[in-house]
Order: structure tokens, then sequence, then C-alpha cells
């Protein structure tokens, strides 16, 4: 089914089904890149180790390089967006798709997951274990799920946005802190909604802060990076 994405009201941020994998996402994430590729090829865990800490303690050609290629953008034509109302509540639940860059499947997702920097996003990265290999079948939609794909994506994708910036504007004035300014960011407007997403994927602020050079993986991320 296709609708259209003003018709649903508000639309939380996250499927609440998805939100307990999703937190576990930077940790499958971790798991697929870090560890999988040591497996397979019979390196000790200490070799993976050092490895890991020499990418961390400078920007060598070949690390700014794998950083550059894993960030571009992902092809409008394989994200989309469906809505549904659980028989229990009034309201609409919002989740992501995203087509597997190599069997091509669909497969649901948190929508906090930042899908624009995703461009080489497989099953292997999928936290929901049933469909996290390219064997498994596709994932089908719950009765009465409508799908929002193209334009109605685009349009569900903004009013997330407009939610997310009055669920900010509510925190700093319930806390007394001024409002924000429409924030710039190398001469262009910054998309807080999208920022929001790559830090919470990276396990959130905390995690991103004490890991250097994690900020600057974010910013080449956005729209905002001259390299884009």
């Amino acid at each position: 089914m296709e609708g259209d994405a003003t018709k649903y009201g508000s639309l939380p941020f996250v499927d609440p089904e998805l939100f307990s994998a999703h937190s576990q996402t930077i940790k499958s994430f971790t798991k697929d890149h870090e560890g999988k590729k040591g497996d397979n090829s019979g390196k000790s865990s200490t070799s993976r180790k050092r490895k890991l800490e020499s990418q961390e303690s400078g920007d060598s050609p070949e690390k700014k390089a794998s950083d550059s290629e894993g960030f571009k953008c992902l092809d409008h034509d394989r994200v989309r967006s469906s809505v549904y109302k659980p028989s229990n509540s009034d309201s609409w639940i919002k989740s992501r798709w995203i087509s597997c860059v190599e069997c091509k499947r669909w497969r649901r997702v948190a929508c906090c997951l930042p899908f624009e920097s995703m461009a080489k996003w497989n099953c292997s990265e999928n936290s929901n274990d049933k469909f996290s290999s390219c064997e498994a079948g596709e994932e089908i939609l719950r009765d009465g799920e409508v799908l929002l794909e193209g334009e109605e994506h685009d349009k569900s994708y903004e009013q997330e946005k407009e939610e997310f910036s009055n669920h900010l504007s509510s925190f700093l004035s319930k806390h007394n802190l001024p409002s924000l300014k429409k924030p710039l960011l190398g001469g262009k407007d910054l998309d807080l909604y999208r920022l929001y997403r790559e830090v919470i994927y990276r396990g959130g602020y905390k995690a991103v802060v004490s890991k250097p050079g994690t900020w600057s993986k974010i910013f080449r991320t956005l729209e905002n990076s001259k390299n884009r």
C-alpha cells in the first residue's frame, strides 16, 4: 500500500519495537567491521587491536580514503518509510526501510539510523538478527502498514525534522535556556536532526567525544562538508 505522509498526524521518531534493537546497532556495526574480517582471515586479536590503535592514532592516506569512501550518500531510491496503526493505539507508528547494497532486499531499520551516509549498507549491519543475512527473505509489511516512497518519504522526513525541532525548543524552554538561532556550519544551514542521528548511531555524545577523530568523521557525512 502507498499513502500520503500528511494524513497520519504526529509520528514518533522510532518504532517502539525497534528501539531496543537500535540501541545494539553500533555494537553490530563494530562487530561486523572489526571482528568478522579478522575471524575469516585467521589474524590474532592482538594484530587486530594494533591495527585499530594505529587507525585511531593518525590519519594515514589509506584511512582518509576509507573514510571518504564510506560516507558516500545513499541513493534516494534505496530508502523509504512506512507507517501503521497498532490495533490497541490511536497513533501511527513509523519505520524506515533500507535496501541492501548486495541482495537488494528491503530491511526494516530504526528511524534514527543515519541512512544518508550508508551507501554501502548491507544485511550484515542489520541489528535484527532474523534479517541480518542476504539469505533471509524480505520482511513482509504488517497488516494495514502503508509504504511512503519518493516524495512521500521526503515529506515524512521533513515532518520528523519539524517534530525534532519542536522537541528541542520545548527542552530549551523547560530548562530556561535561550532558543537556538538557525545554526550554520561551513556557510550552510546545519540539519540538527541529521547531526543528532549521526551522533546517536555512534553511541551518543559521550562515545563520540571519547574517541578522537569521530567528530571529523561525522562532519564528512554532512552536506556542510566541502568534500561532499
